[in-house]
């Protein structure tokens, strides 16, 4: 297999040299002392390993090696950096402005970064039929929702947004973790690209059993684990989590700080979904506390993910009593039940030190 590891501890000694003949060029580094740059590049700018496979996946795959700085919202320096690195260690060359990569065996085990478009047709090609956009997941896999876990059934449309997503950020095909799966894109995920390798954890027996079928039927990397996760800890170190917590602060809190317990000291990609029936105001609190994690905001995406009509609960029940004062019924249940947010957050393995006071203009 490719030596990931190694080429990334050639590129932090690559990357840290750069950074100390280049910062002074930088606006309002100028009288900046190498002790200062250097400590602000270890505490600010050198990349998680799994940081590190993102970027290079992102000059591997992308058709234009330019949107690097849209997808990092980052400027030119950091693609000149990543690009200049692998063409020196004759990975990729350059030619009428494309990429070229000279040793595959890089691509290995990185994931490529596929389009809705290309989820979908090849979702549907192991599937053998169509999906229909608004169509819960729970009905192409017939499954049972079970109200008492809080399970709600994810339209199909969110569920290929929701792999683009994971897919755009994955920075290494094994293991990825789902902490609850009644959206079931695990099997998105893994039908998708088969080479990813991921673990399931649930409460509900009965969902587990019908992922493990849908695995061994399709020949999926999936595995699946019966737990608790207020009574388990730890299960191994994987390269990023999903959870869809019950809606509320403290199970948010919950699914997240058991996912960042399994990941490791290589970093990792976060994927939080939720909804604002039960946070209101505490999302001040969340941000606070995902920072405790050690955990980089870097999207947070609404008008995509949603759950489709259903009623569940005596409150739904009763809202739709209330709506349909106004609007009919027929209307009411082609419209979504629930919008979603996806949060997308990066874990990084070391702690940020506080910057010490500078001026408006420090760029360091």
């Amino acid at each position: 297999m490719f030596n990931y590891k190694a080429l990334y501890r050639d590129y932090l000694n690559f990357s840290r040299d750069n950074f100390l003949k280049t910062y002074k060029l930088w606006f309002g580094n100028k009288k900046a002392s190498k002790e200062k740059a250097l400590s602000s590049f270890n505490n600010y700018y050198k990349s998680s390993f799994f940081s590190f496979l993102n970027d290079i996946r992102l000059i591997l795959y992308l058709k234009n090696p330019f949107e690097f700085t849209l997808k990092r919202a980052d400027d030119r320096w950091d693609l000149f950096e990543v690009l200049d690195f692998l063409c020196k260690k004759k990975l990729i060359e350059v030619k009428n402005n494309k990429i070229i990569t000279l040793n595959k065996s890089i691509l290995e085990k990185l994931p490529p970064i596929l389009s809705e478009r290309e989820i979908k047709k090849n979702i549907e090609k192991r599937l053998k039929s169509k999906l229909i956009s608004q169509e819960p997941v729970s009905q192409i896999f017939k499954t049972r929702i079970k109200s008492e876990y809080d399970q709600l059934p994810i339209s199909t449309s969110s569920a290929i947004f929701l792999t683009q997503k994971i897919l755009e950020n994955l920075p290494f095909s094994e293991t990825f973790l789902f902490i609850g799966d009644d959206d079931l894109i695990s099997l998105f995920l893994t039908l998708s690209y088969p080479k990813a390798k991921v673990l399931v954890v649930d409460i509900d027996k009965d969902l587990l059993r019908k992922i493990r079928e849908l695995s061994q039927k399709f020949k999926l990397k999936i595995e699946t684990q019966k737990i608790d996760i207020r009574k388990f800890q730890k299960l191994g170190k994987f390269t990023g989590f999903l959870a869809n917590p019950p809606q509320n602060y403290f199970g948010i809190k919950t699914f997240v700080k058991f996912g960042v317990k399994n990941l490791g000291e290589d970093g990792g990609s976060v994927f939080l979904e939720v909804t604002d029936e039960n946070i209101g105001n505490r999302y001040i609190l969340l941000q606070k506390f995902f920072y405790s994690q050690n955990l980089i905001i870097q999207e947070v995406i609404n008008g995509k993910l949603y759950y489709p009509y259903c009623s569940l609960h005596e409150e739904d029940k009763f809202i739709d009593n209330q709506l349909n004062r106004y609007f009919d019924k027929d209307f009411i249940k082609k419209q979504p039940k629930e919008g979603i947010d996806l949060w997308v957050m990066e874990y990084y393995p070391w702690k940020i030190k506080e910057p010490q006071k500078g001026s408006m203009f420090d760029y360091l």
